[in-house]
């Protein structure tokens, strides 16, 4: 109706909105981990000559990652690099006709939140490398994470127990004026306080092997697979992530951090850290 009615033409928003109402719940006609109609709608608007935006990839990334189909999800962010592609091409077109050299990257609006989706899909699926090249992918082609990028690849490696990894996007925040989001801040005190757990027990098993209380009956074999287990974090300790978390709370200093940074020394002090 909208189309027939020439004073109600459907936009940009319109069908972003749509897109984004796709997989919400399961229907007969689109089930939980069905995004087919969302590309529909998606190849409409484009049928009907509507650029879409940052906005429209990121709500058409995010119906598939609700539909835990990270495949379909990274099809979506391809989209959208051959889209920017495009418009630099015709950019540099038009450019060139007046001027000499190359124009500037072009920029989607809200191009980040796409990114971000394309990440969290990545990381519900457990496809944790993927996510993590993601990330590093966006400065390579100045596109900025902001706090809720750095949140859902964080909550993803943390939930592999990815540790090394959650520190280096740590102190990235640190770098980039960024302080952890109270979820972030969470489950990093969460993760630090197992590992110590962890750690104090392993100690005390040596400290009983080394009394001969407890005789081990581990071969080198063994050692090497558990090394191998140990993949990402082989070398992480407790004291690293807590350290990292004070040093991104005190980057710019409040009484709101102050707090936060006292309870994660009563937290140390708790856990034996």
């Amino acid at each position: 109706d909208m189309k027939e009615n020439t004073r109600l033409r459907p936009d940009a928003m319109t069908y972003t909105s749509l897109i984004a109402t796709v997989a919400r719940k399961e229907t007969r006609s689109s089930g939980k981990r069905d995004p087919d109609l969302a590309f529909s709608l998606f190849d409409e608007m484009v049928a009907a000559a509507i650029k879409p935006n940052g906005m429209t990839f990121c709500a058409l990334i995010d119906v598939c990652g609700r539909c835990r189909r990270s495949d379909m999800a990274l099809k979506g962010l391809r989209m959208m690099l051959r889209e920017k592609a495009k418009r630099k091409e015709i950019a540099q077109a038009r450019h060139n006709q007046h001027h000499k050299g190359k124009t500037g990257e072009v920029i989607l609006f809200n191009e980040v939140g796409a990114w971000t989706a394309a990440i969290d899909a990545c990381g519900k699926a457990g496809r944790i490398k993927t996510a993590i090249s993601l990330f590093e992918k966006m400065s390579e082609l100045r596109v900025k994470p902001n706090t809720v990028t750095c949140g859902a690849l964080t909550d993803c490696l943390l939930k592999e127990n990815y540790l090394a990894e959650t520190v280096r996007v740590l102190r990235y925040m640190k770098k980039e004026g960024m302080k952890p989001s109270e979820v972030m801040y969470t489950s990093l005190i969460t993760s630090a306080s197992k590992l110590a757990e962890t750690e104090n027990e392993e100690k005390g098993e040596i400290v009983l092997r080394d009394f001969g209380h407890q005789p081990s009956t581990r071969s080198v074999d063994d050692d090497i697979d558990e090394d191998d287990e140990d993949g990402e974090d082989a070398g992480m300790k407790a004291l690293d992530v807590y350290t990292e978390l004070i040093l991104s709370l005190t980057s710019h200093p409040s009484t709101d951090k102050l707090f936060k940074v006292f309870l994660v020394l009563q937290e140390m002090k708790g856990v034996g850290a």
